[in-house]
């Protein structure tokens, strides 16, 4: 299916159809800068969406269980940042922020606030995508020390979600790795530890070097306590999640040399 979820029309006949016992809500216009510049359609995909499938839950008193995937910068100041208080300092932010105020009009809705990391593809690859292919391809890049995260791996991040569904929970969730929280220069350096690729052209710097268009914020490093605490057993750490990133990565490139 390639439905506009931005379409009430389009969005109720598909689900209609379908007749979901659980939707996870994870279509989103994720480009920061742009959403600073179309605001309006920063609010048709990331919020008219949501609102769309909560009127087919609630009109068509439908058991479905609402998942809700949102972003670590709905958080900026010092960190760790806990569930209880989110201060959005970009459009992005605060329509994803607003997003999460429309799923939780479901009962139980299950709102997971998050950072991952994969082995992307498409136009938007993501953070670790775009470090390998720079990296592997010798491009000057600029590293932030500055700007702090604990992201997960995308298949960890797949395992706590079920997890969470098998547990019934609901409620806002933090979803990060259990690091405690580093730097972008520091992810990547690990990264290219872990790849073998080299930093001869990537230098550190600030955020404030390089010109963007939407505030970012400085530390969306996120407590995952409530997460452990009730899950009862630790979140995989960022190296963790880096060496099964490099193994996912070498089956891709396995995979596409077959091809």
């Amino acid at each position: 299916f390639r439905e506009d979820l931005a379409q009430k029309t389009e969005t109720e006949n598909l689900l209609q159809e379908i007749q979901p016992d659980i939707i996870i809500h994870a279509a989103a216009l994720t480009d920061v800068d742009l959403c600073e510049r179309e605001r309006g359609k920063a609010y048709l995909v990331n919020v008219e969406t949501t609102r769309n499938l909560v009127k087919w839950i609630q009109g068509s008193a439908s058991a479905a269980r609402l998942v809700y995937i949102s972003t670590d910068q709905v958080y900026d100041g010092p960190g760790k940042h806990d569930e209880s208080r989110a201060f959005p300092m970009n459009v992005y932010a605060l329509t994803k922020l607003w997003a999460e105020d429309l799923a939780q009009q479901v009962p139980g809705a299950l709102v997971l606030r998050t950072n991952f990391f994969a082995v992307g593809s498409g136009e938007r690859k993501g953070f670790a995508s775009w470090l390998i292919d720079s990296l592997s391809q010798g491009k000057p890049i600029t590293l932030f020390d500055d700007v702090l995260f604990n992201p997960l791996y995308i298949g960890d991040f797949a395992e706590i979600l079920v997890r969470l569904l098998e547990l019934g929970a609901g409620g806002v969730f933090n979803v990060g790795a259990s690091c405690g929280g580093l730097s972008k220069a520091a992810f990547a350096q690990r990264l290219a530890k872990s790849f073998g690729l080299s930093l001869a052209n990537a230098r550190i710097g600030s955020v404030e070097d390089v010109e963007l268009i939407a505030f970012r914020p400085r530390d969306m490093r996120m407590s995952i306590r409530r997460l452990e605490a009730l899950m009862g057993q630790s979140v995989p750490t960022v190296d963790e999640g880096i060496e099964k990133l490099y193994i996912a990565w070498q089956a891709a490139r396995q995979g596409s040399s077959v091809q």
